[in-house]
């Protein structure tokens, strides 16, 4: 494994570990959704990549992105992190070592009935889309996630396991898995936002603009980031209903980051 910069005993050390957090909200009151939320942390949750800020940034402080934005009145919270910075290719840790595994630890999680939404940016865009669909989330939405990771992997020469490995490369494009088995049903809702200006993002995004995708595009050049904070913070957390709403108001236009955040604050 490969994280330029960081010495491999602290990355095995921290491999070791856990790197998830749940929060249960055991609330009685009735405006709490049955939902859980699943967060998936991106390649930027420590900078620089040395020994200094990971152990502040992991190690100590145990950081985990979208913390502070969340979605409020659920039933339980997930976090998780990639801490080798490499899309989960070796899922969070030692035991939970793949994608594959992933995705059915965070199965296991979800009480019987209840909704489940992914979020993430980047990285945890591209995580949030590939475990939302597998999980048949109700709701994804995925900031300038990545779609196809091949070209990525290789220029950055990136890949840990071998590059042949079906397990790992079926992950490789997202559009593949919006094919299988009835995945991605009228029923799921899918949000990607991405900056309409970045020439990467807008190149990620015609990967899957033939599929059940509802794109929010933003002037912005600005990649991860195409929304400021609070508007992020409104647009998870306002109703399924008031998210289509919104879409379908907007649908083919290409909206302001500061216009939309000044509207949406009132």
């Amino acid at each position: 494994m490969d994280n330029s910069g960081i010495s491999e005993s602290l990355l095995k050390k921290q491999y070791k570990e856990n790197n998830y957090m749940i929060q249960d909200n055991d609330s009685v009151d009735e405006d709490t959704d049955e939902v859980v939320v699943i967060y998936f942390s991106s390649n930027g949750l420590f900078y620089p990549d040395n020994d200094e800020e990971f152990t502040d940034t992991i190690m100590n402080r145990d950081r985990y992105e979208w913390e502070t934005i969340r979605i409020h009145n659920v039933r339980k919270s997930i976090w998780v992190r990639d801490i080798y910075k490499q899309y989960y290719v070796s899922g969070i840790n030692e035991s939970i070592d793949s994608m594959d595994k992933l995705i059915d630890f965070l199965r296991n999680l979800v009480p019987d009935g209840y909704r489940i939404y992914t979020v993430g940016s980047s990285a945890g865009g591209y995580a949030a889309l590939v475990v939302g669909l597998s999980l048949r989330a109700d709701v994804i939405i995925d900031f300038c996630g990545q779609n196809s990771l091949k070209k990525i992997f290789e220029e950055r020469k990136m890949i840990n396991k071998s590059g042949s490995d079906q397990s790992v490369t079926k992950f490789f494009e997202t559009s593949r898995l919006f094919e299988d088995d009835g995945i991605n049903s009228s029923e799921q809702s899918i949000y990607y936002i991405y900056s309409d200006e970045n020439i990467e993002d807008k190149t990620q995004a015609e990967y899957i603009k033939d599929k059940k995708v509802r794109f929010i595009p933003m002037k912005s050049k600005i990649h991860g980031a195409s929304m400021l904070k609070p508007t992020m913070q409104w647009l998870i957390n306002i109703s399924e209903e008031d998210r289509k709403a919104f879409y379908l108001k907007n649908k083919g236009r290409v909206l302001s980051p500061l216009m939309l955040n000044i509207k949406v604050g009132g």
